[in-house]
C-alpha cells in the first residue's frame, strides 16, 4: 500500500475495563444503515438485529438503494428483512433508483432473481416512511443531541449518501464517519480495476470521498477474508432456528461460486462495515488519500495515491504537499475473531 507502514485502526472506548477489551466494551454508536439487499446485506441486517438486542447500537433508520438488485426489489427485501429480523420500528426509507450519472447494472447473477438466493421470507409488517432516504437521514441526523454524531453504514452504491451531502452540506459536521463496503487496493470483482459498489456509481463515490466527511473503506482487502466457516453454516442450517436456517440457505446460493470462498470461509462482504463499528480492534488499516476513477478505463478504481503514517495520521503526503487524508483504508482483519463476533451476534436473533 504505497510503501506505507500498516498500523492498527483501533479505536479505544473511554469506558475501557480492566483486562482485554471485547467488542461489547466499545461506546454505543448512533447508526443509520443504507443498503441494497442482497444476500450479504441480509447477514448484515441479522447481525444488526443482534447488536441492537444487546444494546450495542442505537439504530435510527434504514434506507434502500438500487445496486445488487433494482430499487423495487431492494426496498421490498429491506422491509421484509427488517420485520424478519425484528429490527426496531425505525424509519425505512426508499432511496435512489439509479446511479447519479450512469445506467444501472445490478448483480442478480450473484444474488438470485429475488436478491436473497431464491429463499422466500414473509413480507412482514413494515411500511415505508413518507420521506425519501435523503430527507429521512437528514431528519435523523438533526434529531441527535448536540454532542452526538451519526455513523452512516453504507453497503451498496453511494448515491443516497452523496445526495444527502449535496442537499444538506451542514449535516457533514454531524456525521462521525461513513463506513462503506466498497473499493479495493488488492484486486477486483467486476473489472480488472474495480469493486462492484464503487464501479456501479463512481460519481457518487467521488462525491462522498471528496466531501470532507471521514470515510472508512472496508474493501475487498478485508472483506474477502471476512466470513463464516463451513461449520458455522452447517450449525445454522441444521439447528433449531428457522430464521438462521433461512440465512444459511441464502448463503448456500454462493456454494458453486469459488469467489465466495477465497480463504476457506463464505465471505459476507456487507457485514464487515457493521463489525468495524462494533469491534474496530478486529481490523488494521492506513489513513490516506483515496481517488475514484471516473474514466472509461479506470471506472470505479479506488486509488490510494498517498498514505499517511498509519491509522492515527490525519495528513497524508502527496507530491510534496500536505493533503488531508480522506479515508481509513482497512487492510487486515482478524478472521477468527470476525467469525466469533459475527456468530455471537447471529445467535442473538434465533
Amino acid at each position: 500500500m504505497m510503501g506505507a507502514e500498516r498500523k492498527s485502526a483501533r479505536v479505544r472506548s473511554p469506558q475501557k475495563k480492566r483486562g482485554a477489551m471485547t467488542w461489547e466494551d466499545y461506546v454505543v454508536s448512533d447508526v443509520w444503515v443504507d443498503c441494497d439487499p442482497g444476500i450479504d446485506d441480509a447477514v448484515m441486517l441479522a447481525a444488526l438485529s443482534g447488536a441492537v438486542e444487546r444494546g450495542r447500537v442505537r439504530l435510527h433508520g434504514l434506507s434502500s438503494v438500487a445496486g445488487n438488485m433494482p430499487l423495487d426489489v431492494t426496498t421490498a427485501n429491506l422491509l421484509a428483512l427488517a420485520s424478519y429480523w425484528a429490527l426496531p420500528h425505525v424509519p425505512v426509507a426508499r432511496g435512489a433508483n439509479r446511479p447519479l450519472v450512469r445506467a444501472a447494472c445490478d448483480a442478480a447473477h450473484v444474488h438470485g432473481a429475488n436478491g436473497l438466493g431464491e429463499v422466500e421470507i414473509p413480507a412482514g409488517d413494515r411500511a415505508l416512511a413518507n420521506d425519501s432516504a435523503v430527507l429521512a437521514m437528514h431528519k435523523a441526523i438533526c434529531s441527535l443531541a448536540p454532542a452526538r454524531r451519526m455513523r452512516l453504514v453504507a453497503t451498496g452504491p453511494l448515491a443516497n449518501i452523496a445526495l444527502l451531502l449535496r442537499a444538506f452540506p451542514d449535516d457533514a459536521a454531524r456525521i462521525q464517519d461513513v463506513v462503506i463496503m466498497g473499493g479495493s487496493t488488492c484486486g477486483d470483482n467486476v473489472t480488472p480495476r474495480a469493486e462492484y459498489n464503487i464501479w456501479a456509481d463512481p460519481e457518487a463515490a467521488h462525491m462522498v470521498f471528496a466531501s470532507g466527511v471521514p470515510v472508512v473503506m472496508c474493501g475487498l482487502d478485508v472483506t474477502l477474508r471476512s466470513g463464516l466457516s463451513a461449520e458455522q453454516l452447517t450449525s445454522m442450517r441444521d439447528g433449531d432456528s428457522e430464521r438462521l436456517c433461512a440465512l444459511a440457505r441464502m448463503l448456500s446460493f454462493y456454494k458453486g461460486d469459488p469467489a465466495a470462498w477465497p480463504h476457506g470461509v463464505c465471505v459476507v462482504h456487507d457485514a464487515v462495515p457493521l463489525l468495524y463499528v462494533l469491534a474496530p480492534d478486529l481490523f488494521q488499516g492506513v489513513r490516506g488519500v483515496v481517488e475514484i476513477g471516473l474514466g472509461q478505463d479506470d471506472r470505479g478504481e479506488t486509488r490510494l495515491v498517498a498514505a499517511g503514517d498509519g491509522a492515527d495520521a490525519g495528513v497524508a503526503k502527496a507530491s510534496g504537499n500536505a493533503t488531508p487524508s480522506n479515508a481509513l483504508v482497512l487492510s487486515l482483519v482478524d478472521a477468527l475473531g470476525f467469525q466469533k463476533v459475527l456468530g455471537n451476534l447471529l445467535q442473538a436473533v434465533r
